[in-house]
């Protein structure tokens, strides 16, 4: 059996991997809200539109935008995906850059992912037409 040996140096680690905490976790979830919002304007969604996608209420979709609300992680794992986007893509304190035919393609991901098979048939179909 093979051992793993993890560092005990947990600064080593973090400067390793680019990992830098953030200790007040107001602020953390003021990104994560931010990220949300970000992502969602980029694909042309209103918060009606998303939060309808994400099967929760606007004002709660609003509150989780503005920092003001804690999700759980369903919720944000539910949220990410609908934004066809990974988790930790939420908690990023980098710029999102995404091309406006990547932004278009996670759009169509986003209304179709949860349509039953035939609907999204039609819907390939249609596409292939044009």
């Amino acid at each position: 059996m093979k051992n793993i040996v993890l560092s005990s140096d947990k600064k080593k680690n973090f400067e390793n991997n680019k990992f830098k905490p953030i200790k007040n976790v107001n602020i953390l979830y003021k990104l994560v809200g931010e990220n949300i919002k970000l992502y969602r304007k980029s694909m042309g969604l209103t918060i009606n539109e998303f939060a309808t996608l994400c099967n929760i209420k606007p004002s709660y979709l609003g509150n989780i935008e503005r920092g003001e609300r804690k999700p759980s992680l369903y919720v944000l794992q539910k949220i990410a995906d609908k934004l066809n986007i990974n988790t930790s893509d939420l908690f990023s304190e980098k710029k999102i850059k995404m091309t406006k035919k990547e932004i278009l393609i996670n759009g169509i991901l986003a209304f179709i992912k949860d349509k039953p098979f035939k609907e999204k048939n039609k819907i390939f179909s249609i596409i292939k037409k044009l």
